[in-house]
Parts: structure tokens; sequence; C-alpha cells
């Protein structure tokens, strides 16, 4: 297949992996948030460089907010079991890598406490030929 995964797809896939883990997964910031809830923000999808396949690459980060640390600390643990596994794409796709990178950052904000986790998902969309 020569078109690439839409994002959205993504996107929709985790929300859905996350929300049957029970974590409230948002992917708009809403003006008020309700504590506990985690927040999925795109950062950028890129072509990867390969010489055999087509190759997709999506940084996104997970944003986890609580209202005491021990409560934050549970739903890190949830988040990376739930990601530990591979999220499910359409036929013709392939994941090739699934794991977090990047960004890790805990701060306390007012009463909330957030973690602001980074993550890439690589997706395979065709096989290269030359004629």
């Amino acid at each position: 297949m020569l078109r690439r995964l839409s994002f959205t797809y993504v996107i929709k896939a985790v929300q859905e992996r996350l929300n049957s883990a029970n974590l409230n997964c948002l992917v708009l910031m809403p003006e008020n948030i309700v504590d506990p809830c985690v927040i999925i923000e795109m950062e950028k999808q890129d072509e990867v460089e390969s010489e055999f396949e087509w190759k997709e690459s999506y940084h996104f980060f997970i944003h986890a907010f609580a209202a005491s640390l021990d409560e934050l600390y549970q739903q890190i643990q949830k988040v990376e079991d739930e990601l530990a596994t591979r999220i499910s794409v359409p036929e013709g796709y392939e994941i090739v890598s699934q794991a977090a990178r990047g960004e890790q950052k805990l701060v306390q904000e007012n009463q909330i406490t957030h973690v602001k986790m980074g993550y890439e998902f690589v997706i395979s969309h065709g096989i290269k030929t030359k004629i």
C-alpha cells in the first residue's frame, strides 16, 4: 500500500486502547481539566528513510493529570502497560516499532500533578520495488 496511515487513525487507536484501561483519555484539551485524565497531543508525522519499505513515524505526547502523586504513578503504569502491546492497524500496514521516546517530564501545577510522556510509533505501509 502506497498510502500512509493518517495520524488520526493512530491517535484514535491509542485513545481506544487507553480508554479500555479506564484512563479517561481525551484528544482535545478541555477548558477545565478534570482529574484524573489522559490527553494525547500529536507532535509530528514524518517519513522514515528506508531502502526497502515505505515507513512513517508518528511522534506524540501523552499527558496524564491527577490530584495526587500516587494516583499519577498508577496512571503512568497503566499507560506504559497498555502501550507495551501493539495497537491494531488496518490490513496493509505493519507496526515496525512502538516505544516511549523523547520527553518525560513531571510537574506540579496548582493542585494538579502532570506528567508528559513522549511516544513514537513507526508504521510500514508498503515495500519499495525497483522496475
